[in-house]
Order: C-alpha cells, then sequence, then structure tokens
C-alpha cells in the first residue's frame, strides 16, 4: 500500500500489487474499482510513493526509476510524466520514497535519496531543492513546507522552508524526541510524534510553534503511523506493540491502532491488533469513519473500514 485518501463519500487507498509490485489499484470500501493504474510496461521498476491532489482527481506515483508519473484517476489515463534527476545511477540505492502534493494542487513535493524537490505539476519544471528529509506537509497557504530528518538517529530536527525560493524561514527541535515519525495538523498548530521518557516511548503532542511539549496523549505507546482528520480534532496512530513467533528469522509485528480525540485525549477507537503493519490511515470527512490498510508480511495487504461512535 503506498497511499490514501478522503473523497466526498469514502475513504479511499490505492495499493500496490503484491505480485508484480508495480501496477496499482484503487480501493473503495473494500471492493476493488477499475482502472488499474499502471501496467508493467509503465513501471519496470518498483513503486515506493504515491499522493492524490485534495480534489481527488489526480495521483502521481514514483519509484526506483526517479520517474513521477501523473494518472487521472477516473480512467487511469497517465496524464504526463517526468524524471526526477539524481547523482546515483544504482537503482538499488536511488529512487522516490514519498511524494506530497500541495493544497491546491499546483505544486508537488518529491522526496528521493539525494534531495526533496517541488515542482510545478502543470509546467514540471523544478522550482526548489531542499535537503533530503522526510515531508511533513505544506502550511495551509501552500507558501511554506515542513521537513523533519528522520535518519537513523535523527534528533527531531524540523526545518521550515518558503516555497518560492527554498530558504529556511526557521527550524525547532521536538523537546525529548523519541525516534518516531510525525504528523502535523492542517492548521500547521500541533505535531503528533513521540518522546523518550525516562525508559519509556510516550505518545506526545507537541507545540509547532517551537517544538515544546503541548499535551501526552500516553505513556508506554509508540507510533509508526500518524493521521490528523481534516479539521485537526482527531488523530489516528498505530505502531507496532508486540510481535508473534513464526517459522522465519526473528518474529512477525503485531500493531496497535488508535483513534485520539485530541481536546481531551480521550479513545475513541480500539480495535483488535493487527498481526503486520499498519501502512496508512485516512478519515472520511465528517470523521464518522476511518479506513485502514494493513500488510500482514506474508502476502496480504487489506483495507479495513472503523465507524467511530
Amino acid at each position: 500500500m503506498v497511499s490514501s485518501y478522503n473523497d466526498g463519500d469514502n475513504a479511499m487507498v490505492v495499493l500496490r500489487d503484491v505480485i508484480t509490485r508495480k501496477n496499482l489499484r484503487i480501493w473503495r470500501h473494500g471492493a476493488i474499482e477499475k482502472p488499474t493504474i499502471g501496467t508493467g510496461e509503465v513501471y519496470a521498476n518498483d513503486v515506493h510513493g504515491a499522493a492524490i491532489t485534495v480534489d481527488n482527481q489526480t495521483l502521481a506515483t514514483g519509484g526506483t526509476d526517479n520517474i513521477v508519473n501523473l494518472w487521472r484517476i477516473s480512467d487511469g489515463t497517465r496524464i504526463a510524466s517526468f524524471e526526477i534527476p539524481s547523482p546515483v545511477d544504482d537503482p538499488i540505492q536511488r529512487g522516490i520514497y514519498q511524494l506530497m502534493f500541495s493544497h491546491n494542487g499546483t505544486l508537488l513535493s518529491v522526496r528521493e535519496e539525494s534531495s526533496t524537490s517541488i515542482w510545478d505539476v502543470q509546467t514540471r519544471q523544478l522550482l526548489v531543492k531542499l535537503p533530503a528529509q522526510s515531508i511533513l506537509g505544506f502550511s495551509p497557504d501552500d507558501s511554506q513546507v515542513a521537513l523533519m530528518d528522520l535518519s537513523q538517529g535523527g534528533t527531531g530536527a524540523i526545518g521550515i522552508y518558503k516555497v518560492a525560493d527554498g530558504s529556511e524561514l526557521r527550524s525547532l527541535t521536538l523537546a525529548n524526541y523519541g525516534g518516531c515519525r510525525a504528523a502535523i495538523s492542517p492548521d500547521w498548530q500541533t505535531i503528533a510524534s513521540c518522546q523518550l521518557d525516562a525508559k519509556t516511548v510516550d505518545l506526545v503532542l507537541y507545540h509547532a510553534r517551537d517544538g515544546s511539549l503541548a499535551k501526552v496523549l500516553a505513556k508506554g505507546i509508540r507510533a509508526d503511523e500518524f493521521d490528523f482528520s481534516n479539521d485537526g480534532k482527531l488523530l489516528a496512530t498505530a505502531g507496532q506493540e508486540d510481535c508473534t513467533n513464526t517459522d522465519m528469522d526473528g518474529c512477525l509485528p503485531v500493531s496497535g491502532l488508535y483513534v485520539w480525540r485530541l481536546k481531551d485525549g480521550a479513545i475513541l477507537l480500539r480495535p483488535p491488533r493487527y498481526q503486520g503493519l499498519v501502512n496508512a490511515m485516512a478519515f472520511k470527512p465528517d470523521n464518522s469513519i476511518v479506513f485502514v490498510a494493513f500488510d500482514n508480511l506474508v502476502g496480504g495487504r487489506y483495507p479495513v473500514q472503523w465507524r467511530l461512535g
């Protein structure tokens, strides 16, 4: 599974074909929809990243060939493609790992091995090149973009960059950062991640203005995936909590899913734990349903819906 999103009525996901690792399929309410996005002729290499515009009309995909493909979701037509230059020739050492559209759909942020860059979707021209860091998101007015260093040993440093020229406007460091991924709320006021407190890793909220601690949601719980609801009032988190022994080396992870109401920290959803990893989550616009895609790591990727309340 490479991406998820909401439309007016349903939460939807785009899943990578388990066997070919190339073709993408649209799932809605647990049923596969045609057309399939992409073919073996288009994708000679694996697909690693995808993003969808806010109006749900266009899908962007990228993989180890460092080529961004733009697709019209309604009929699966490839609209355009362009290559992201890379100083690395070895396909094993390069690739597009993350894509994100601006709110108005005119800009596309692309993270690959050597850099993060912002492109004009219409002209497919490079606008700015930034450090190769994880994309947290565009500001509400699309004038800024937030990047976070998730490399091994990362300190929780986040840079805020000006989209127009790539200049760094400010930086902040998450207090007592616990090594998790992070997400920024739609209004850019709150960052969800985790902190290291004594011997435990806690799920927390930070102030986006300076990285200071705002609230501890849960002690002893970490998360690998985060998703804010569209109004920023709810937060879905998922992460490995345990593992089960198998005949393979090591163990299969067991993941837990939570949906939190942020004003008081109440848990609105805590379903049975999954064997495998949660890949992505998406809220229905009215926040009545959270859509979850997970991978059981033994050949299956499944979308699941949970109703809230």
